[in-house]
């Protein structure tokens, strides 16, 4: 891809949202109202937001539950701006609520973009008349969310995952040419795991449902399984020395039929031919006696099992085949998940201090009827982040846009004050904040046209004075309350998230004990799973792990303890699968061994 090709695309998006944003006004304007043009700007926002989301997995379960949410989220809106002091209660309960269930371990793009809507209704009140209106604007907006989402998003899952998948099997091959030529490295072998974790991030991400028991992407993860458990067995090979000729023959025979599959993967070859491959031989298969390479014969019957499940895949996708969808409701599932209500996780820590925050400033602003009051709620809204350190940055952030928002906004309205159409700057200004990664650039565009909504309704003088004042005064409001209220850093986050891990992983074991005499995972196994995983991502990428040799020890001794837990359940999956095998003979006592090791190995941990 050439530089012209790569600038081309980064401004498409940009320039087609903000084309976007200036459309959804003007319609949301002419068709809903006056009162609800804002909600126009802030769909088409949030539809530029959650494309970094996949929501292409079962749309319309998702498009009824973003429905349902804002559709209650318009109403309570309505109702706490009636009374300031039922609108403290209200506010209180909706800002906690829908931050807590969708605030993970990051502040998450869903509760924000939708608390942010909430916040903007709450600014607009409406009268009971006008209150169907708004319900059909808010419901109106999550099927163009969702629409614009499955347009642009609908193929990104599936070239994510098989790139994923092409790059892990093509490092695989790698490594066994630098074990057949002795120049094997262990670094290669810890790449291949982190992609592994990237992939099964990509399916939590898709698969982060509370009402539907979804097997959807079943076959990624368990491509994951044995993609891993193909790495670790190379990653023992590569430890051993004087490989014997038979070793070296059986790896050029692994690299032939991982090749197979890359070039189906790649779309080179139409098929994989199971019946060809050089593993099947039974002189590939019978030679190893020593007891240091009895693990490799289990290659065979995992290629086997991967070429199985690619070919599912695609088979999958070719018949687009519909399964009965299981719907379900588990209350302490669809609030907490796999969490704890302990105060001094994030999550609830996070979820308290926003609500608090952000429901009090309403009720005063509310209650005493402050003009332009809306900005100081904004303000506080938006500073506040998860850790202190986040919130500082975000503080400083946008106290520079907004000093250089107003400056430039004095400079041209003093002056030109209808220089420009409103529609035309609207569009420059939605391009320039879609195309901007810096937030404090984006709050340059955003005091921009918040400023140019107002100007044909106040002097500029007054406009610019009471921007800047209120941002200032949310901005020392919540600096104020992240210091006082459940202060969490992200240096303390890093034992609050190893909690999580350890917690997460016992849980983990504890649905084990059940599986091993089922012989069969269930959903809350992966999800658990998933999560483990997700935290452990989280943790591997934070920089002041490095500095904390002992949770840094702990993290990697847990990585090693998951991929086991991984590998237990690829092998209870053995016999659902139906294999026999001389290579792969696993029965309950051998499961109950490997069980027990794991739990000894977590005991020393803790």
């Amino acid at each position: 891809m050439t530089i012209k090709q790569i600038n081309i695309r980064r401004f498409k998006l940009p320039l087609i949202f903000a084309v976007l944003s200036v459309v959804l006004m003007g319609l949301y304007k002419t068709i809903f109202g006056v009162e609800n043009t804002i909600i126009g700007l802030i769909i088409a926002m949030a539809s530029y937001a959650f494309l970094r989301l996949d929501l292409t997995s079962y749309p319309i379960y998702k498009s009824m539950i973003f429905l349902i949410l804002n559709l209650f989220l318009a109403i309570s809106a309505y109702i706490s701006a009636i009374n300031p002091f039922v609108g403290l209660i209200i506010n209180f309960l909706i800002l906690f609520t829908v931050s807590f269930i969708y605030t993970t371990e990051f502040k998450n793009v869903i509760s924000y973009i939708f608390l942010l809507l909430y916040v903007y209704m709450w600014e607009y009140p409406i009268s009971l008349d006008e209150l169907p209106r708004r319900l059909v604007a808010m419901g109106v907006g999550v099927f163009i969310i969702i629409g614009i989402h499955i347009l642009f998003n609908r193929r990104n899952f599936k070239k994510n995952s098989n790139s994923i998948i092409i790059r892990s099997i093509r490092n695989i091959q790698k490594e066994i040419c630098h074990i057949i030529n002795e120049s094997y490295r262990e670094k290669e072998n810890i790449y291949i795991d982190s992609e592994l974790r990237k992939l099964l991030i990509l399916i939590e991400g898709r698969n982060n449902n509370k009402f539907i028991e979804n097997h959807k992407d079943d076959i990624y993860f368990n491509i994951v399984l044995i993609l891993e458990r193909i790495n670790s067995i190379i990653n023992k090979v590569g430890k051993i020395n004087n490989k014997s000729k038979d070793v070296i023959d059986y790896l050029n025979s692994l690299n032939h039929d991982l090749e197979n599959i890359t070039l189906f993967l790649e779309r080179k070859v139409d098929c994989i031919n199971e019946d060809k491959d050089d593993l099947n031989k039974s002189s590939m298969i019978n030679n190893f006696t020593d007891k240091e390479y009895a693990f490799l014969g289990e290659c065979t019957e995992l290629i086997r099992l991967l070429e199985k499940n690619i070919n599912n895949l695609y088979e999958y996708r070719r018949k687009k085949s519909r399964k009965r969808i299981k719907v379900k409701f588990n209350l302490k599932e669809i609030l907490i998940g796999n969490s704890s209500l302990k105060m001094k996780h994030l999550r609830v820590a996070y979820s308290l201090k926003l609500a608090i925050a952000v429901s009090l400033i309403m009720f005063i602003v509310d209650l005493f009827k402050i003009p332009q009051g809306r900005w100081i709620v904004t303000s506080v809204y938006v500073v506040i982040q998860p850790y202190e350190e986040e919130t500082l940055t975000k503080a400083i952030k946008r106290f520079k846009g907004t000093i250089i928002g107003v400056i430039i906004y004095i400079s041209i309205f003093t002056f030109f004050p209808h220089i420009i159409p409103l529609e035309l700057l609207l569009l420059i200004l939605m391009f320039l904040y879609f195309i901007q990664k810096d937030y404090e650039k984006k709050v340059v565009c955003t005091a921009l046209m918040t400023l140019s909504f107002g100007l044909s309704r106040s002097t500029v003088g007054y406009l610019a004075f009471y921007r800047f004042l209120f941002v200032i005064i949310g901005i020392v409001i919540a600096l104020g309350v992240n210091k006082i209220i459940f202060p969490q850093s992200i240096k303390n986050s890093i034992y609050d998230l190893k909690e999580r891990y350890l917690e997460l992983t016992s849980k983990l074991l504890y649905e084990l004990k059940s599986i091993l005499y089922e012989e069969k995972y269930n959903e809350n196994t992966v999800k658990l799973l998933l999560d483990c995983n997700l935290i452990e991502s989280k943790l591997i990428e934070n920089k002041l792990i490095a500095e904390n040799l002992e949770i840094k020890d702990l993290v990697d001794k847990q990585s090693i303890i998951l991929s086991k837990i991984r590998c237990l359940i690829l092998f209870i999956n053995y016999s659902n699968w139906g294999i026999t095998s001389k290579h792969i003979n696993v029965d309950k006592n051998l499961l109950n061994v490997i069980f027990n090791k794991i739990e000894e190995e977590l005991r020393e941990i803790y």
